[in-house]
């Protein structure tokens, strides 16, 4: 089975855990939490915790302690101890991925990237997020974007919503111009 299906059947089994104890939201916000925390230093946590040179015991007193400073759901916890048993914890990133996207969909969200060239203000932020919200006729509360900078930009604004994606960067108005004047 690969990791991906595994990811999958780890968030599914999850998600109706968290579905039946109406917790959902709560969850899905201490899974992205503890994700990170795992993730923290180039992974260095994560990666003491799937080394088979420390016992699984010991691996479960470490999850324990991070799992009781962030004050996750004992559900949290039990599936933290679960993939480490499992010996799937590398898996988490993705689990945490796909159950985000669950939840979302339960809530009615979308989430959305904007990338550009210079650091937007708030007022442009919201106005991008207007604009995408009628594009896929939902409500700005509804719609949650991650802004992001990338200097090869040049300048403009590259966006994806859902699986609609949106060029308008001086980039690819370059990389199109190259493209013709190489093909006449």
């Amino acid at each position: 089975m690969s990791n991906g299906s595994l990811a999958k059947r780890y968030a599914r089994a999850l998600f109706n855990i968290a579905n039946d104890l109406h917790l959902v939201e709560d969850i899905n916000g201490q899974l992205v939490e503890l994700s990170a925390t795992l993730t923290l230093n180039d992974g260095e946590l994560l990666t003491a915790l799937t080394t088979p040179v420390f016992k699984l015991d010991e691996r479960k007193q470490v999850a324990s302690v991070i799992a009781d400073k962030l004050g996750v759901h004992q559900t949290v916890k039990n599936f933290l101890f679960l993939l480490l048993d499992k010996d799937r914890l590398e898996l988490q990133s993705e689990i945490v991925s796909i159950f985000q996207t669950m939840a979302d969909n339960k809530a009615g969200r979308v989430r959305a990237s904007v990338q550009t060239a210079t650091e937007l203000t708030e007022t442009e932020k919201a106005d991008i997020t207007k604009t995408l919200a009628d594009s896929i006729h939902s409500s700005t509360d509804k719609l949650i974007v991650d802004f992001g900078i990338k200097p090869e930009l040049i300048g403009g604004i590259w966006a994806k919503v859902g699986d609609r994606t949106y060029d308008a960067t001086i980039l690819s108005r370059l990389q199109d111009m190259r493209s013709t004047l190489l093909d006449k």
